[in-house]
């Protein structure tokens, strides 16, 4: 998600890394969050 005042210029120095550690992040959690309700899912899908 990029900011309106960070559009005009490429982002440069501490700022641009901690976008690609936030970006790097969410993708993580997104994985982790999609492997577990897919492990999950049917277990308690033939349980319940």
């Amino acid at each position: 998600m990029r900011s309106p005042w960070t559009d005009n210029a490429p982002p440069k120095g501490r700022c641009a890394v901690v976008e690609k550690m936030r970006a790097e992040m969410t993708a993580l959690l997104c994985d982790v969050f999609l492997s577990i309700f897919f492990a999950w899912f049917p277990i308690y899908g033939f349980v319940a």
